[in-house]
């Protein structure tokens, strides 16, 4: 999205695609893409990869490298190709989710090998019942209080500041089409408010040394 707007295509120095899916269609995209993908093509999650940490999915390319790792090393949830990102969004809150994420994230990641300090794993799985329990409060309060416009990444998801970004339904549906390179995809209508939320005056180039990098050795065969 800030790639269509500010440069019509990809970003010279960006390395990554991320795609956000409501909630309520996470589930059933998961199980079209685990039947309906090319062969080279896997989906990863922690239902069928018990080393990812994350409660996101990730479309893997097996034809292809990634070192992300300065030393070479193998990445920690062993996966190597060129990925695409997607996130579930859902019903929530900035405030909500700066109070679950601490609790509900960490325990979620440690469980699912995040972290190789048994003594953590131990603690995150005493822990886990509070975090559910913590979990479904949200979930209530959310139900009452909460716009069912509003949505942010689904909890367990990481705690970059872009993930705690409240965006709205309104914001992306209905979508419209916007160029990237020589094609047109669909992209939220209000591309704008949703830019501007992550990122402030998206139109300005971020210095050389904000310019984040992923990967340090891409190859494709």
């Amino acid at each position: 999205m800030l790639g269509c707007a500010r440069h019509k295509g990809f970003i010279p120095w960006d390395d990554d695609l991320d795609i956000a899916v409501f909630e309520e269609d996470y589930k059933r995209l998961l199980s079209a893409l685990q039947t309906e993908l090319p062969k080279q093509l896997r989906v990863e999650w922690t239902g069928n990869n018990k080393n990812v940490h994350f409660n996101f999915a990730k479309v893997v390319d097996s034809n292809s490298y990634v070192q992300q790792n300065e030393d070479g090393s193998m990445p920690r949830n062993g996966i190597t190709g060129l990925w695409v990102d997607i996130f579930p969004m859902i019903h929530s809150n900035r405030p909500v989710r700066q109070i679950v994420e601490p609790i509900y994230g960490r325990c979620y990641r440690r469980i699912h090998n995040f972290d190789d300090n048994k003594l953590n794993k131990m603690l995150a799985y005493l822990l886990y019942p509070f975090a559910l329990l913590l979990l479904g409060l949200a979930k209530i309060f959310c139900f009452l209080f909460v716009s069912k416009d509003k949505y942010v990444n689904s909890y367990g998801t990481g705690k970059a500041y872009a993930q705690y970004s409240t965006r709205h339904r309104s914001w992306t549906i209905p979508t419209i089409e916007m160029q990237f390179e020589d094609s047109f995809f669909p992209m939220p209508c209000n591309y704008d408010a949703v830019l501007t939320r992550m990122y402030g005056d998206y139109m300005k180039i971020p210095p050389v040394e904000k310019r984040e990098i992923h990967s340090k050795v891409i190859k494709v065969y």
